[in-house]
């Protein structure tokens, strides 16, 4: 989950048909270089720590990246968690503005946060969140924000009220090309706070726009959130369900048209007796194809299941599973990101024909298809058990995650950024970058169309003792070939997908 994200470039290639000869990709002769987020240095101070999560409606890629990170003064002390922007250029990371400030001009914590960027465009506009103060120096709450590409000042983004303190909570979690922003913000009523509601933020204005929920409960509380939305403005996410006497039914996954406020639930796999169900939508693509996990409640089976919704029906279709737990008829899997060929990433528990758990794996489910693709692992311990993530596809169907490395005693490496080329074998990123750098990367977490990806990773700046390795946030691009030092025509065709995801030859 990760606390960056960077702007999408569009693809226009289509890579339908397209055939390349394995002998045309070339092989590259140096390590990729890495660009790092903000440093930290004992008795100078710095950036250290990174808010770590999935990011619903995140995206990567034209070279500038942004997150959050805690800023730390030269005692040592923690003195807030701030959003970062930082690019390819080599210059140190920016780190972006909050709402104002304490009384001694920093910022403090606030339920964990104080600032960090959700998502940025392909224009550099980045989305995300940021504490206001009022003057004096007082927290007025968490508050969705906008930092326009080139600026560190934040714009607020409205709310829908505030309490009687002028406090309120607001997240902006995804903004498309067109510079539409949505995400939740608090709701008043006359009693105070209300709930919270899913809302758009239009390209020009700071206006909040209210979006449908499905119904109240009868004290007149109502929650639903936006996480994602797609190019035409078709957002997805999720509401709580109730009925007409105001009981609770749980939540569901919902999809908002492009233009419009009126909400469509999306289908579950089934209801409790008492009609409760549970879901969310993560991402849609950009012909409305939208991906999530719904709980699955029948007598054979249960567990959260990755789904998807056709961009003209709101049937929920099952994606397959990596086995199941004999014994209680239990299994998981949720589907995090979609491209526009439909191809889809998550991850499934993966079971033997006993039933015996063998661990969380990353999957990949293809558009024609609900069969779970198992991503390839980098070794396993003796009893077969490891663990995978994939988090994000681009067009030409690359996935990022991280992976469980094992060596071949089955002793435990530890969790590497990885990506999986169509070929869908695992390719540990740092075999891709000089060993003399001090980076260990730990998790990608975006990629996009041209290859840049971002994540998460420890930092050593020294070597072994010196100063102690932090966390840091990473950016990198990788080309259309991607050879794994010393290693020759496998490597190249698990790349594959790069060079046709950019839509040209390598050179």
């Amino acid at each position: 989950m990760r606390l960056f994200a960077l702007s999408r470039v569009a693809c226009a290639a289509t890579f339908a048909g397209v055939v390349l000869s394995v002998s045309a990709l070339p092989v590259l002769g140096a390590y990729l270089p890495i660009y790092g987020g903000p440093t930290y240095t004992p008795g100078e101070g710095g950036y250290g720590h990174i808010n770590m999560e999935v990011n619903p409606g995140s995206s990567v890629g034209n070279g500038v990246a942004g997150g959050g990170a805690q800023r730390i003064d030269a005692l040592g002390n923690v003195v807030g968690n701030c959003p970062i922007r930082w690019d390819a250029s080599g210059l140190p990371a920016d780190e972006l503005e909050v709402l104002g400030a304490t009384t001694n001009g920093v910022t403090t914590y606030y339920n964990g946060y104080e600032g960090r960027v959700i998502a940025i465009n392909e224009l550099g506009t980045s989305v995300g969140i940021a504490t206001k103060y009022n003057a004096l120096g007082q927290s007025l709450g968490l508050r969705a924000v906008r930092w326009n590409a080139g600026s560190k000042a934040a714009t607020e983004l409205d709310n829908l009220g505030i309490d009687s303190n002028d406090s309120a909570t607001g997240i902006a979690y995804a903004i498309n090309d067109a510079g539409v922003i949505v995400g939740c913000v608090d709701i008043f009523n006359l009693h105070g706070l209300s709930g919270q509601q899913a809302v758009r933020w239009d390209s020009v204005s700071t206006v909040a726009t209210k979006l449908d929920g499905l119904g109240s409960s009868a004290a007149g509380y109502s929650f639903s959130s936006a996480y994602a939305l797609n190019a035409a403005g078709v957002t997805v996410g999720s509401a709580s369900k109730y009925d007409m006497q105001g009981n609770w039914l749980g939540e569901r996954p919902v999809r908002w048209a492009a233009l419009g406020t009126t909400v469509t639930e999306l289908g579950v796999l089934g209801t409790r007796s008492d009609g409760v169900a549970f879901g969310k939508a993560n991402a849609i693509n950009s012909v409305g194809t939208t991906v999530g996990v719904v709980e699955k409640l029948d007598v054979n089976s249960n567990g959260p299941r990755a789904v998807r919704w056709e961009a003209t029906s709101s049937e929920a279709i099952e994606l397959g599973i990596l086995g199941i737990n004999t014994t209680y008829g239990y299994s998981v899997s949720e589907g995090y990101d979609i491209n526009d060929s439909g191809s889809i990433v998550g991850y499934a528990a993966k079971y033997d024909i006993t039933g015996k758990y063998l661990g969380d794996r990353a999957v990949r489910w293809d558009a024609s298809d609900t069969k779970a693709v198992e991503l390839g692992i980098l070794g396993t311990q003796v009893s077969g058990l490891t663990a995978t993530m994939a988090f994000s596809v681009n067009n030409g169907g690359v996935v990022v995650g991280w992976v469980s490395r094992y060596d071949d005693l089955g002793n435990y490496v530890g969790e590497v950024a990885t990506f999986w080329g169509l070929d869908n074998v695992a390719v540990d990123l740092n075999t891709l970058i000089d060993p003399a750098s001090g980076w260990t990367l730990i998790d990608g977490r975006d990629i996009n169309d041209s290859g840049w990806i971002a994540g998460t990773g420890m930092y050593d700046p020294d070597g072994v003792g010196g100063q102690d390795a932090y966390e840091r946030l990473w950016l990198m691009q990788v080309p259309a070939a991607v050879p794994e030092p010393g290693v020759g025509v496998a490597m190249a065709v698990g790349a594959l997908g790069l060079m046709i995801g950019q839509g040209k030859r390598a050179v």
